[in-house]
């Protein structure tokens, strides 16, 4: 069974969402230097908490590379970064040969 939508027409939000969910499926190839840097944080849904990437959006950390330029106590230093959060922001982090700034 065939359906079509005119994407256009459907809310910015709905459209963003289905963005969201196929984003991944197009996206092949790995993601390295300034194009990982640049990267939103939303991008990285899947590998984040909600409540971590809305922490960061709220303190205007938008990017990875907003990210990698704060050091850990300046999480700490900020309303609802507590060790949890921290620690899965450093292992985010990790895993994409990155780190906090020293």
């Amino acid at each position: 069974m065939k359906i079509e939508i005119d994407l256009d027409s459907l809310p910015v939000d709905v459209q963003e969402r289905i963005y969201l969910s196929l984003r991944s499926k197009f996206e092949v190839l790995p993601l390295t230097g300034d194009a990982l840097l640049d990267k939103e944080i939303n991008f990285f849904r899947d590998d984040l908490e909600n409540r971590v990437r809305y922490l960061l959006y709220s303190v205007r950390i938008s990017t990875l590379r907003d990210l990698v330029s704060k050091r850990r106590s300046d999480l700490e230093d900020l309303r609802g970064f507590g060790p949890r959060s921290i620690a899965q922001i450093e292992e985010f982090l990790q895993c994409r040969g990155l780190s906090l700034c020293e």
